[in-house]
Formats: structure tokens, C-alpha cells, sequence
């Protein structure tokens, strides 16, 4: 193949986190699946700022573990506590008897973010 002349590519194209506050973010992705240490389940999901003041907002990846029957009193709490937060800021229905992670996709709530930096990397995460 020849040499492909594409004028910008030395450009920043790069998505980037947002200044910490808050901000209406859809979810565009679930994925159910298990923890790294495989000893609880645990649903991804995938988050999009929706604001026309941030087009290129990186992506916000929120990780739900869910209670197991190994968690101590106060760690079953706890994820409880930031599971019916998470449900509640994106309204997603829910029971006493749980709920369905198909409806996670598409919500829309407004969240408060942080920004963290790991290995060197900013990212925005969910403040619940």
C-alpha cells in the first residue's frame, strides 16, 4: 500500500477527562460479568458526559460489585448503599428483589465526578 497523506494526524485527538463537578452522563454500556479475584459478580458499565461544553469527555467507567456471601457486615453495607445511589441518580427501577441491568442502558442522570490519577493517567470517576 502507498503512503497515505493525511494533513492533522500529528493532532490531539485524544479524549480527556472533565473538570470535577457535576454533569448529566448517559450509560452507554453494561456488561455483566465477575470480579478480578472471581469471588463476586460485578456489572461494567460504560458512562458518556452528555455535554455540548465537553465533545471530547472521556469515557467514565463505573464498576458495580455486587454484596457476596463472604463480605463482612460492613462491606455488604456499603456496596448496597452505592448500588441504590448509582440506581437512584440514573433512575433505574428497581426492587427489593433487585433489578435488571438491561435497564442501565441508555439512562441518564446527573452525578457528581472526581478527577483520580493512576500510573500516571487523569480519569474521571462517579462521586456517589
Amino acid at each position: 500500500m502507498p503512503f497515505i497523506n493525511l494533513e492533522g494526524l500529528d493532532g490531539d485527538y485524544e479524549d480527556k477527562p472533565v473538570p470535577e463537578g457535576t454533569y448529566t452522563l448517559r450509560i452507554e454500556a453494561a456488561e455483566d460479568g465477575r470480579n478480578k479475584a472471581d469471588t463476586a459478580d460485578m456489572t461494567t458499565v460504560r458512562l458518556k458526559v452528555e455535554d455540548a461544553d465537553h465533545p471530547d469527555a472521556a469515557t467514565i467507567w463505573h464498576y458495580i460489585v455486587y454484596p457476596n456471601g463472604d463480605d463482612k457486615p460492613e462491606a455488604h453495607r456499603r456496596k448496597m448503599r452505592l448500588l441504590q445511589s448509582f440506581l437512584k441518580a440514573f433512575g433505574v427501577p428497581f426492587d427489593p428483589s433487585g433489578f435488571d441491568t438491561e435497564d442501565l442502558i441508555g439512562a441518564v442522570g446527573e452525578c457528581a465526578l472526581k478527577q483520580e490519577e493512576y500510573e500516571g493517567r487523569v480519569s474521571n470517576k462517579l462521586s456517589l
